[in-house]
């Protein structure tokens, strides 16, 4: 049992991995609503990551995506 929650974990943390690395790599012209729509996020998402980016710039993607996952949790 634990092991497949560890597993799960980690396929979250891939999932959101990804999704921050599109976010960190958009353009500033793509609007929020694109980027929910592409990424399937809602906009508590896309402001945490985009917190994280701003005040962690030197943060990896899987970094913000743990303290997001962290973030969720509590």
């Amino acid at each position: 049992m634990t092991l497949l929650m560890r597993d799960r974990e980690k396929m979250k943390l891939g999932k959101y991995t990804e999704k921050v690395s599109a976010i960190r790599n958009s353009n500033e012209e793509d609007s929020d609503d694109v980027l929910k729509r592409i990424l399937r996020v809602d906009s508590d998402f896309l402001d945490k990551v985009r917190f994280y980016l701003v005040e962690y710039p030197d943060w990896s993607d899987e970094e913000i995506a743990f303290s997001v996952i962290e973030d969720e949790e509590m």
